[in-house]
């Protein structure tokens, strides 16, 4: 006789602390806001009234977003995620490796989604641009929330890929990571509560998870390094109210 099926389960949907379960009936997230984050959507605009949005559902990610400040080091044309915070009131540092491009990038940004945009032009693989723009932000600045989105990629054939090339790739996106986040400890820590803590977001890449198509032998290995660092990092910075 055929086996009888196995009962289907499913996982309990885990949510954070500070997002409890929404009232019956209500939304789980506020009209116009991003399902995962909560953050106002920069087609709609930011929130008029200010402050802390509430409802059914709460941020997804525990951060005043009208209050925050957020660094993000990116490539030349930024990413959503200042989108995000602009069109929510937060003031933001962005930073790249091209001066130019990089002042043109946050005047876009500020004039497009309003709030505070300021471009700090910084070479991130190194020490010496690392403690540059660590030393370009004011005295006394707090910093709430660090996205290290800066990458770099090389492709050449397997014979002949040249030391250069493994070395960029691999001091951008793990070396420099790393170092960045550790001089901007302080700002981080001034900033950080239990109720509240600082965020450090890196941005990998599904080639650190699974093998890439193309001849870039350095990339996947430092996308997978990137998300082992930020398993280690997060159990160490937990402590100090940095997630």
């Amino acid at each position: 006789s055929a086996a009888a099926p196995a009962p289907c389960w499913r996982a309990p949907r885990l949510r954070p602390r500070c997002c409890p379960r929404p009232r019956r009936g209500r939304r789980r997230c506020v009209q116009g806001a991003d399902a995962r984050s909560g953050l106002a959507s920069p087609r709609r605009g930011p929130n008029k009234a200010g402050g802390r949005r509430r409802g059914g559902g709460r941020l997804f990610i525990c951060v005043s977003p009208f209050l925050a400040r957020c660094l993000e080091v990116s490539t030349e044309k930024g990413s959503v995620s200042s989108v995000y915070f602009l069109a929510n009131g937060a003031k933001v540092y962005i930073s790249s490796r091209k001066a130019e491009v990089c002042d043109e990038t946050a005047n876009r940004l500020q004039e497009q989604y309003g709030g505070e945009c300021i471009s700090l032009h910084a070479d991130l693989s190194n020490l010496n641009g690392i403690e540059s723009l660590v030393n370009s932000l004011p005295d006394g600045e707090k910093l709430d929330i660090l996205v290290n989105n800066a990458g770099a990629s090389w492709g050449e054939p397997i014979d002949e890929y040249s030391e250069k090339g493994w070395d960029k790739v691999m001091d951008t996106n793990v070396k420099g990571v790393f170092f960045l986040t550790q001089k901007l400890l302080p700002l981080l820590r001034s900033s950080a509560t239990a109720e509240d803590p600082s965020r450090v977001i890196n941005i990998g890449s599904i080639d650190g998870i699974k093998t890439g198509l193309f001849d870039a032998f350095s990339y996947g290995p430092s996308k997978a390094a990137l998300h082992h660092l930020t398993r280690v990092l997060a159990a160490s910075l937990v402590k100090e109210n940095i997630i």
